[in-house]
C-alpha cells in the first residue's frame, strides 16, 4: 500500500513538473 501511494506521489508530482513546464513555455512564446 505504501508503495502505491509513493508511485502516484510520484505521478502527480511529474504531471505538475510537466505542466508547470509547459505553462512557462507557453507564457515565453505568447
Amino acid at each position: 500500500m505504501g508503495k502505491e501511494l509513493l508511485v502516484v506521489k510520484l505521478v502527480t508530482n511529474g504531471c505538475l513538473f510537466i505542466f508547470g513546464s509547459k505553462a512557462r513555455y507557453l507564457q515565453k512564446h505568447i
